[in-house]
């Protein structure tokens, strides 16, 4: 299954997409979720930074494809200090423990350093 996996940089048509995912699953982890939520952080991906995080330097979104269907994303926000906080990371459930988790990581993994992902 991994091997059918692509994992590219976020585009704007996958907007809708990442609004399901993250309506569908943060919910049960967050309060006050709303379509909000995933407009205010691609945004930060389009721009190259996040308004609303002081700390926040950059944030980059990856999203995971199987045939051109989108079933996962990651979103990893650049620190001030250099560190990179993953947040989200959402598979949908019918693709769960596949690899697709592990491949986003591995993406991320690649970078030599955090100048490289802004």
């Amino acid at each position: 299954m991994s091997k059918e996996v692509v994992i590219r940089d976020y585009r704007k048509e996958d907007l809708p997409a990442v609004k399901r995912l993250m309506l569908q699953y943060l919910p049960r982890f967050y309060d006050d979720i709303d379509e909000s939520f995933s407009e205010s952080l691609t945004e930060a991906h389009e721009k190259g930074y996040d308004s609303f995080g002081y700390f926040t330097t950059a944030k980059h979104v990856w999203i995971a494809e199987i045939k051109k269907e989108i079933v996962g994303m990651m979103a990893v926000s650049i620190k001030r200090g250099g560190s990179v906080k993953i947040s989200p990371i959402i598979i949908d459930e019918a693709y769960r423990r596949k690899g697709i988790g592990q491949k986003l990581i591995d993406t991320l993994v690649q970078f030599e350093s955090v100048e490289e992902l802004k």
